[in-house]
């Protein structure tokens, strides 16, 4: 990354002075990332603004559950709801195809017929319109963990036929180089527990993680490089409460879940996170340099470049916030022709985002046809919409099913006795379990939303245009006919949780 130029903020563009600037030069501002190089930008100087509101909404959400939630969790689990339920393979895909989940779905490709040369053909993994038949979900980066003592993890791959568009049917698992299917009924039954493990570590640190990091670098710009009176500024300064507050805590405090600090009570993941950092490419940063780099020949595994439209999810959680993604689109799209793409202020934002964020457009290119409007709906979408989605979807699987601390191994053999459900997980492992996901999962827990978000524009044009965005985002959740993964009234305006 070349970034020299703009290692730190240039200063007022010609025509305004620092007051015209929200924080002048003591304004946030990216910087290498200190826990990878390959990692996106962490952010030096975050506003206090931003750190009084995350320890009052955010801070005070942790701590209420701590006390009051947690006691709750605890008598639920006394009386006997704290050991693993059975997962039949319906519940089992059910889980996997719903929501947020359904983002590690990926189409076969030919790569893959030689690991399950018994259900593909390399001629018939596509329909007649080019659909995939067959999906996977590949959960190699499980590979990254070191286990805590006596628990474990397997890297696991599972192919599902595709029956319609919000649902599949299990065909096969492998996992230690052993192959199995719904035959090998105890193996089996294990083997799932291991997917269903793996899939919601994966969703959690390497999926969702692309959401939250690499837009730290637009809010940080943005804030700090945009005149207050903008259009721009005041087109993204709304959507930016927050969010820089809270990656700095989960990327840099010892108390952060993905540092999965064991001498807290609410850490449930398998293996070591930062603390102790074992060795280079371990543990979260590991899972997270997957996440942002990619594994090279693995399309589960893309490298991250920052998109101008929705990356394609195989469920119908790809129509609920693709339906949302339109929306803000037609209402950006109604501001950005009042934004000169020639504007020097413009120039600067954009090439010093392009220098932090990988695959985001420089001047040249952001003043091609609709990119602008794109890149900022991107942004507005990914911080409201997508999060929000993710997290309520959360909200609504099966906990009881998920684990994340296993005490006995992978199967190893096709032929393994009856699984002893007593002996999967502790009574400690289940209470770290559901303290995380009511703290840090779902359901959301923002203050501030987007349905009534006013941008103060400031002309009868514009303000006319915000006043129809927010009918049309009405509109949007009234009609809605996929699953609903969270109402509108819930999906928060920024990261601000």
């Amino acid at each position: 990354m070349s970034v020299e130029h703009y290692k730190e903020w240039a200063g007022p563009i010609q025509g305004y002075t620092a007051d015209d600037y929200l924080y002048g030069p003591e304004g946030p501002w990216p910087k290498a990332n200190t826990l990878a190089a390959e990692l996106p930008a962490m952010i030096k100087r975050v506003p206090k603004t931003h750190i009084d509101d995350f320890r009052t909404d955010v801070v005070s959400h942790y701590l209420r559950t701590l006390k009051s939630g947690r006691a709750k969790i605890l008598l639920k689990m006394l009386a006997g709801d704290y050991r693993l339920q059975p997962v039949s393979d319906l519940l089992f895909v059910e889980q996997l195809f719903y929501g947020t989940l359904s983002k590690l779905l990926t189409p076969v490709s030919a790569k893959d017929v030689a690991q399950f040369p018994d259900h593909l053909s390399p001629d018939d993994l596509f329909n007649s319109e080019g659909e995939p038949k067959y999906l996977k979900i590949d959960t190699l980066s499980m590979g990254r963990l070191d286990p805590l003592p006596g628990i474990y993890s397997a890297p696991s791959l599972t192919l599902f036929k595709r029956d319609n568009h919000q649902s599949g049917t299990a065909l096969a698992i492998k996992i230690n180089g052993l192959l199995l299917t719904p035959e090998d009924k105890n193996a089996w039954e294990l083997a799932k527990y291991f997917v269903l493990q793996g899939a919601l570590c994966l969703i959690t640190l390497v999926t969702h993680p692309r959401l939250h990091f690499p837009v730290d670098a637009i809010s940080a710009i943005s804030l700090t490089a945009l005149p207050k009176e903008h259009l721009l500024f005041k087109l993204l300064a709304p959507h930016t409460r927050i969010q820089l507050a809270i990656n700095q805590a989960v990327s840099l405090q010892p108390y952060s879940v993905a540092h999965n600090n064991q001498f807290l009570p609410y850490t449930p993941y398998p293996g070591w996170g930062n603390v102790p950092v074992i060795e280079e490419g371990r543990g979260w940063t590991g899972l997270m340099t997957d996440a942002f780099s990619g594994i090279e020949g693995n399309s589960s595994y893309p490298p991250y470049t920052y998109p101008l439209v929705p990356e394609k999810i195989w469920s119908d959680f790809d129509d609920f916030v693709r339906g949302y993604y339109k929306v803000i689109f037609d209402f950006v799209s109604a501001v950005t022709p009042h934004i000169d793409v020639d504007d020097p202020v413009v120039t600067y934002w954009s090439n010093a985002i392009a220098e932090w964020v990988t695959g985001f457009p420089a001047h040249q290119r952001i003043r091609e046809g609709d990119t602008l409007a794109r890149v900022l709906t991107y942004f507005i979408w990914d911080v409201t919409v997508a999060h929000s989605a993710d997290h309520g979807a959360m909200g609504h699987y099966q906990q009881n099913i998920f684990p994340l601390r296993l005490r006995v191994p992978a199967p190893s053999s096709k032929t393994i006795p009856p699984i002893n459900r007593a002996k999967l997980v502790t009574f400690d492992d289940t209470l770290r379990n559901r303290l995380c996901f009511k703290m840090y999962f779902g359901p959301p827990q923002g203050t501030q939303h987007l349905y009534d978000t006013w941008y103060s524009f400031g002309t009868n044009e514009l303000d006319n245009a915000n006043k129809k965005f927010l009918r049309e985002l009405k509109s949007f959740d009234e009609g809605i006919t996929c699953r609903r993964f969270i109402k509108l009234k819930d999906i928060a305006r920024s990261i601000n949780f």
